[in-house]
């Protein structure tokens, strides 16, 4: 029997079978090279990804000359131009067109006790990845959070361990510092200002985190590391966060998921509520998910408390420090680390 396939170009990415027919494939990075002679059969992997006019301009009208068809598969990415096809998929008007959703635990092959781990991930970023829900392109982050407010601000306790999160003041932007008790995860201690002496905000920063022997969480990015410097130099146990767009993405979804657990007992401070509750995620059109506060507002309060969270999970295993009040330094010097 003669072998189906005539001849495989590795370099052109082609395969010509024995009866002329051709099976091609392409990359939609550059949607000109998509252009070419028509196409009877078409199959899109990861569409939600792929630029609308890559799809509408140079690949939908090759369709056209052979009356061709398309399969188009992909993980949901927002309410795009693939969900605008999916929902004329769902409407019997549409003849030419027929949509289907299979969420994960539909694959026979996935494993029993996956779905209970996946529930780890953040609510908006499983029901688009496991449960192949098409979310808002864009939508409020935190839900329920008045329900988190679950413990008043209260000065130290001996035996108590406690993280802080600092994120500081750039421009008009304020400097907030937010204290978790390590154990609980009980909020006790918040301070907002925006003063431009940084000798004053040293102070202001300094004294409380000492008061309560904290191990202190900030942002080493930019102008913030020669402030992170001077304070490791100082005797401060602090460690820097370093900001990247995928960094503070992490830094967000774990806040995200201490929160929804319940592992956050948040303070009745009203400036903090407010930005938690306009705290918004955004999907670009590559289906990328970015976090930030309400146009013209601040996220200071949220990244200052999302640092304090992820400051307590790594500061659970350490013994307690006893606590005092001397000016002088109070904890050995700390590397410098990037978490």
């Amino acid at each position: 029997m003669a072998p189906l396939v005539r001849r495989s170009l590795a370099t052109q990415r082609r395969i010509t079978f024995r009866n002329g027919s051709q099976l091609q494939f392409k990359s939609a990075h550059e949607p000109e090279n998509l252009r070419g002679a028509g196409l009877d059969y078409l199959v899109v992997d990861e569409a939600a990804n792929v630029d609308e006019q890559a799809y509408f301009s140079c690949l939908r009208p090759a369709l056209s000359d052979r009356l061709g068809r398309a399969v188009l598969i992909s993980t949901p990415k927002g309410r795009n131009w693939f969900y605008r096809l999916y929902l004329k998929g769902q409407d019997p008007e549409e003849g030419d067109y027929a949509s289907w959703r299979f969420p994960t635990w539909t694959n026979p092959h996935i494993d029993e006790g996956e779905q209970a781990s996946a529930l780890e991930v953040p609510d908006h970023i499983y029901r688009q990845e496991y449960e192949a829900a098409f979310l808002e392109d864009e939508a409020t982050v935190f839900r329920n959070v008045r329900e988190s407010v679950s413990s008043a601000l209260r000065g130290p306790e001996p035996g108590r361990r406690y993280a802080f999160g600092l994120d500081l003041g750039r421009a008009n932007d304020f400097t907030v510092l937010v204290g978790l008790e390590v154990e609980t995860g009980r909020m006790v201690f918040f301070e907002r200002f925006r003063t431009a002496g940084y000798a004053v905000q040293k102070e202001r920063i300094l004294r409380p985190v000492r008061r309560y022997g904290a191990r202190l969480v900030m942002d080493s990015t930019g102008v913030g590391e020669p402030i992170f410097d001077d304070f490791r130099a100082g005797g401060v146990d602090v460690r820097g966060y370093h900001f990247t767009e995928g960094s503070k993405r992490r830094l967000v979804e774990n806040l995200i998921v201490e929160m929804e657990a319940g592992r956050v007992g948040l303070a009745d401070v009203g400036v903090l509520i407010g930005e938690l509750e306009s705290f918004r995620y955004k999907m670009n059109r590559s289906g990328r998910v970015s976090y930030e506060g309400p146009s013209g507002g601040h996220d200071d309060c949220v990244m200052a408390l999302a640092l304090a969270v992820w400051g307590r999970k790594r500061e659970s295993t350490r013994p307690a420090r006893v606590l005092a009040t001397s000016p002088r330094p109070l904890f050995p010097s700390a590397d410098k680390r990037i978490f």
